[in-house]
């Protein structure tokens, strides 16, 4: 067995080289992201500058340990010292810190490897880390699961060794350590301990001793940063064990079919985490604590190791199995242990298994030594190259499983954020000693520390997105702080699905850009730049009533080609008119999306909620963008429309087939198109669908002021009428035409 001196170490040219290869590979997985990838690791960073800054963290439910946010504290302690108002550098030194934490994860896996299989398998576990897409993808995000494997690796290298009192300390206060990064790695702290009780009995009682006070070390420091963060001793890791206690004790009695118990925990559990008394009592037994299934970690093993690196740990479990010997067999039983109780745990994600990794890398490296052992056979030759192929297709495959993960799903909000700095700056040039704009977003933690020194960032006091969920008081603090913004950032979704925010949005603000790329923000959808209505009124709202106005008003500023009303005899002779005064489309700032605006006259109230049905279309003819939905976004339906008014509704178009449904190929309007634009013909219908007993309706076509449809005077072959009204075949109006712009992009792509 190799003594420490011929372990890999920092100046080893070896493993330097390995490192080289580790930063590598961290590079590009920084250059793939774009945007937080996750609220978890905005929140480390949230609260340590408020630690530094003596403020309280507002909208903070989570439980978990300040201590990996207390490594973050020194650099928002240089910020505030030096007086720094844009945060990006400290982002980018946060993010570098976090690349060096995974380097020394690369380095004492290398060392636990060499310990049991070797100084070259040792190098080879050093690789397979740089190697795991889990890894790559977290290693440039704040995050504590890859500090507190770090604080494994380290715990794993002590205690594996023989020794007494001291080298047992030093083994549990790197376990204590890996506490405070992260409470989970209590799941490896305690049955590794508990394996060295059962292994060394007696003969070991001082190493075990060290280790345990090591560990209560770290418990007690989690503890005291409780007191110092939150004034209460003890208050996160109490909670954080009563709500992991219970939710795996219910899914763990649920599965025993013990449903009752099941409950209980469950009810206790919650409680625990939010604080308030919750009922599980209306919970069967395929819900209880049920978000993920107990096998997923099994059924999607491959997210955390490609085949080839899979192939090695099951040779190395093999290798364990064939030659048990007490520190080898450590690393399986700890993976085992772990990965069953996390897979009772109702949410599943690999990134909880980072802590893991100084156990999967050296066994993978016992398998590897297994395949390469020295041999003049040509079958040991074989078995040689087989393990270098391995671990090369491990580095090849584990690379493209990085690049095949969405890293840029929040990147929209950055984008917003910048523009919103851009505008700051040209007000500032415009207006030297104008106040900062105030900014809030829906998400605050996607905009964390991306504002300039010209934008005031305010948090609301609750994300947007759990709308439903608040009570009103909760409800009118958030909209009353929306209300004293200057620039308002969101995902569409959160508008739509909320009708009180858009509501107060549509009162406040316009839209002023909108940024969408639909292949990276999946189902989040466009993200929207509101800005503060301006007193004089026009600009682009989501709509607005008009009263006491001249329709002919309207119809000058921007009337279609040819004047169309709809119209509806009723069963009383009446008829119902709701006519088309105007159009006007224009190209947001941002990425290229549209705003189309439609300005309607209600001529005679209607009985029904229409719906405006919209197709626009492209010559020559490539895809075709649909739109189907109520005006006023909802909150002012047809029903409802008074003689006489005047409605102005906004419409956000993404030119594309299926724009919104990020599962299917991507179709844009002009694919393939070389010009810089490309004529686009606009053409609109009112109409309401059938269901629930109803037939389906549709508002009929006619010139104004007519009561006669245009369909009675179109010519079937040509589906247009003698004096020029076009109609599509499902029943549109073509109501203008203008030039659509093409980004570069959508003209590169084949029709």
């Amino acid at each position: 067995m190799p003594d420490d001196s011929a372990l890999p170490g920092l100046r080893d040219r070896d493993l330097q080289l390995v490192l080289l290869v580790a930063l590598i590979l961290q590079g590009i997985s920084w250059w793939a992201l774009e945007g937080y990838q996750l609220a978890d690791s905005v929140e480390y960073m949230e609260h340590a500058q408020a630690f530094v800054r003596g403020q309280e963290v507002i909208d903070s439910s989570t439980n978990r340990s300040f201590g990996f946010s207390a490594l973050l504290v020194p650099f928002f302690a240089v910020a505030e010292v030096l007086g720094i108002e844009d945060h990006k550098p400290v982002v980018w030194a946060l993010r570098l810190s976090q690349m060096a934490l995974g380097l020394l994860l690369v380095r004492v896996c290398a060392r636990i490897g060499a310990r049991l299989a070797g100084r070259l398998p040792g190098l080879v576990a050093g690789l397979l880390v740089a190697f795991n897409p889990v890894f790559l993808q977290y290693t440039v995000s704040p995050l504590s699961g890859i500090a507190a494997a770090l604080c494994v690796g380290q715990a794993l290298e002590a205690l594996l060794e023989p020794g007494g009192f001291r080298r047992g300390l030093r083994g549990g206060l790197w376990l204590g350590a890996g506490l405070l990064m992260a409470y989970k790695t209590a799941l490896i702290a305690v049955p590794l301990l508990g394996w060295l009780a059962l292994r060394h009995r007696r003969a070991g009682a001082a190493l075990l001793a060290g280790g345990a006070c090591g560990l209560g070390a770290g418990a007690l420091a989690a503890m005291a940063m409780d007191l110092a963060e939150r004034g209460r001793f003890g208050s996160t890791l109490g909670v954080y064990l009563l709500e992991n206690l219970g939710g795996v004790g219910a899914r763990l009695a649920a599965e025993l079919g013990l449903i009752e118990l099941a409950r209980r925990l469950m009810e206790a559990a919650v409680t625990a985490n939010t604080g308030q008394p919750y009922s599980a009592a209306h919970l069967g037994p395929e819900t209880v604590h049920q978000r993920d299934p107990v096998y997923y970690y099994l059924s999607s093993l491959e997210q955390m190791l490609v085949w080839p690196a899979l192939i090695l740990v099951v040779l190395g479990l093999l290798r364990v199995l064939g030659r048990p010997r007490w520190r080898e067999t450590t690393l399986p039983m700890l993976l085992l242990v772990n990965a069953g109780l996390m897979s009772l745990k109702g949410s599943k994600d690999f990134r909880l298994w980072l802590p893991l990794l100084p156990m999967i890398a050296p066994l993978s490296a016992m398998g590897w030594s297994l395949l390469a052992g020295r041999t003049r056979a040509l079958r040991g030759l074989l078995r040689v190259a087989s393990a270098w192929v391995l671990l090369v297709l491990a580095g090849v495959l584990g690379l493209d499983a990085l690049l095949g993960r969405n890293t840029r799903r929040f990147a929209g909000y950055w984008r917003a954020m910048a523009w919103v700095d851009a505008a700051a700056a040209e007000q500032r040039e415009a207006r030297p000693g104008a106040a900062k704009l105030r900014v809030a977003s829906a998400w605050h933690w996607a905009v964390f520390l991306r504002e300039s020194a010209d934008v005031e960032l305010i948090k609301l006091p609750r994300h947007l997105d759990g709308w439903n969920g608040y009570p009103p008081e909760e409800r009118q603090r958030s909209l009353d702080a929306v209300r004293g913004l200057d620039c308002f950032l969101t995902h569409l979704p959160v508008l739509t699905n909320h009708p009180e925010l858009l509501e107060a949005a549509n009162r406040d603000f316009e839209v002023a850009a909108a940024f969408h790329d639909r292949g990276f923000f999946e189902d989040i959808g466009p993200i929207l730049v509101l800005r503060r209505r301006a007193e004089s009124g026009g600009g682009r709202p989501f709509f607005e009533v008009i009263e006491g106005q001249a329709p002919e008003l309207w119809l000058e500023r921007a009337g279609p080609d040819r004047p169309v009303d709809f119209i509806r005899a009723r069963e009383d002779a009446a008829v119902e008119r709701l006519s088309l005064l105007g159009w006007d489309w224009v190209r947001l700032p941002g990425e290229g999306c549209g705003w189309l605006t439609y300005t309607w006259f209600c001529a005679s109230p209607t009985r029904e909620d229409w719906l405006v049905v919209e197709r626009l279309s492209t010559e020559p003819a490539t895809h075709t963008w649909r739109s189907q939905g109520p005006p006023a976004w909802g909150l002012r339906p047809t029903s409802s429309w008074r003689a006489g008014w005047i409605v102005r509704e906004g419409r956000l178009v993404v030119a594309a087939r299926d724009p919104y449904d990020w599962r299917a190929s991507w179709r844009p309007l002009g694919a393939g198109w070389s010009e810089e634009s490309i004529p686009a013909h606009l053409w609109v219908a009112l109409a309401r669908p059938g269901g629930e007993g109803r037939p389906a309706l549709r508002m009929q076509p006619a010139r104004p002021g007519e009561e006669a449809p245009l369909r009675r005077d179109v010519d079937p072959a040509r589906l247009e009428t003698s004096d020029g009204y076009r109609f599509r075949g499902d029943g549109c109006v073509h109501v203008g035409g203008f030039d659509l712009p093409l980004d570069p992009r959508v003209r590169a792509l084949e029709r």
